[in-house]
């Protein structure tokens, strides 16, 4: 079992790698990034073949970044390249490749929240069409992360622009941050970044407070990764309300230091590996 390290494998090139794999009969899981693919509506049946041909060789999981559900903020702010239906589109194709393939994938959607607006829409509007797209898509999580200009980006080359202040010194703090993202936003250590003159703290606050919203209004776990995901399958959790039995004790492992249900996870995630790595 492995993830391919790239942040994106492009199905059409994952699917030669597949068509080896099938070809050697290697008996493999894994996961994988793959993005939206611009123009997915129209490319929708090559696309599900092309899935299905990687879930026939081993995939289990899928990160995608979504960003956010606006297309305008995607576009301007964002620089992605593709719009809300391409991302509709391509969840949708990897669902019909799952049904052809007969094994369920488990997808991470990453969304960005808040955002920089640069006056082009309110953060209401972007917080209603996150929720849309979630419920066009329902991903198997929701990872939601606060924005972040980071060093050699245009969110930090530009920060004026985007709406950024970073004091002098932030890149080393942030290289130094302690991320305690089960902490009340409050508690976390102060960082040198604003966002239309809202402090870190501030961001932080909004990000949880969304957070919060996506588990409590559609039930969707968030802060689940592909590489959880693909634990969690070779451990034999596959089940939605095992997938969040898992999560509240691994926290809890965390918080207590006492780590027997993540070693007893990772026990079972080895011995699965051994056994496949037998078969081939």
């Amino acid at each position: 079992m492995f993830r391919f390290a790239g942040s994106d494998t492009p199905p059409g090139y994952g699917s030669r790698l597949a068509a080896k794999i099938k070809e050697k009969n290697l008996k493999v899981v894994f996961g994988m990034g793959s993005r939206a693919l611009r123009g997915a509506k129209d490319n929708f049946e090559g696309l599900v073949t092309a899935y299905a041909s990687l879930i026939e060789s081993g995939l289990r999981a899928v990160f995608m970044g979504g960003e956010t559900g606006n297309d305008l903020i995607n576009s301007q702010v964002m620089n992605k390249g593709v719009e809300s239906v391409d991302i509709i589109h391509s969840i949708r194709a990897l669902r019909e490749a799952e049904k052809r393939a007969g094994h369920k994938v488990y997808l991470s959607l990453a969304l960005i929240y808040p955002t920089p607006l640069q006056g082009l829409v309110t953060l209401e509007r972007v917080r209603n069409d996150n929720m849309r797209l979630l419920e066009e898509t329902w991903p198997d999580s929701v990872m939601i992360t606060p924005p972040g200009p980071f060093l050699h980006t245009a969110w930090y080359d530009q920060r004026e622009k985007f709406g950024f202040k970073v004091d002098d010194g932030v890149i080393r703090d942030a290289m130094e941050y302690e991320y305690v993202l089960y902490k009340p936003p409050h508690l976390w250590p102060k960082l040198g970044v604003s966002l239309e003159g809202k402090p870190f703290v501030a961001l932080l606050k909004e990000c949880n407070e969304f957070r919060e919203t996506v588990e409590k209004a559609l039930n969707i776990p968030t802060d689940l990764s592909d590489e959880h995901f693909l634990m969690f399958y070779c451990a034999g959790i596959r089940e939605k309300d095992d997938i969040m039995k898992a999560k509240n004790e691994t926290m809890r492992d965390i918080v207590s230091c006492d780590y027997r249900t993540t070693l007893e996870i990772s026990k079972k995630v080895n011995a699965f590996s051994k056994e496949l790595s037998s078969r081939s």
